[in-house]
């Protein structure tokens, strides 16, 4: 199976405000059979997308402080 990835890069970065970023895992119908997320392909050469995550969050200027916490 081939994975392709593609990244979005921002070289003047994001305006400050408040941003929805969205990824979608899309492979052909037969891949999604073989890891068992399907139990049947009609096309198993369509390519369709079983799951997606997100994130929206806002965006603010200046440096970013990253908050480690450990439980």
């Amino acid at each position: 199976m081939n994975c392709e990835w593609f990244v979005h890069e921002f070289p003047e970065g994001l305006p400050v405000g408040r941003h929805a970023l969205w990824a979608f895992w899309e492979a052909p119908c037969s891949a999604w059979l073989d890891y068992g997320f399907t139990d049947s392909c009609e096309d198993p050469n369509e390519v369709t997308s079983r799951f997606a995550s997100g994130v929206d969050s806002p965006w603010e200027s200046g440096e970013v402080i990253w908050d480690i916490r450990q439980d």
